[in-house]
């Protein structure tokens, strides 16, 4: 790695050289890769994270769409609520549920073919007259 750095450095002060028509010094050259490869690095380590985050976000997706299942959640909500951690997720999930239980399920309901609709009576169209 280090014959890579020196070949590197090297064909680097011989194109200074070439396009400045200067002359640099071995600590001018020395100062001038090193400043590159801490750029190189900064610009690494920045990515690393931004792939990190990504995987984190799509970690606890999945999470939360398992944890939706197990308490017959629609799933579909997912990408709806917000959360950031498991704690978010878990008063989400405690929202979502007492909403839901309050809302009367599917299973309650019964169609009535003379009526058209279910036996449950939406309280929007109640409150306009329908």
């Amino acid at each position: 790695m280090e014959e890579k750095t020196m070949n590197e450095k090297q064909g680097q002060e011989a194109e200074l050289e070439l396009e400045e028509g200067k002359t640099f010094t071995k600590e001018d050259v020395s100062r001038i890769v090193r400043d590159r490869l801490a750029k190189e690095k900064a610009k690494a380590a920045k990515t690393l994270e931004a792939r990190e985050a990504e995987l984190t976000r799509r970690e606890l997706r999945m999470t939360a769409r398992e944890r939706f299942a197990e308490n017959e959640i629609p799933v579909e909500l997912v990408d709806v609520i917000s959360y950031s951690d498991d704690e978010q997720l878990d008063n989400a999930i405690e929202l979502l549920k007492e909403a839901l239980k309050g809302s009367g399920s599917k299973k309650e309901m019964k169609y009535d073919p003379v009526v058209g609709s279910a036996h449950y009576k939406d309280p929007v169209d109640t409150a306009m007259g329908l």
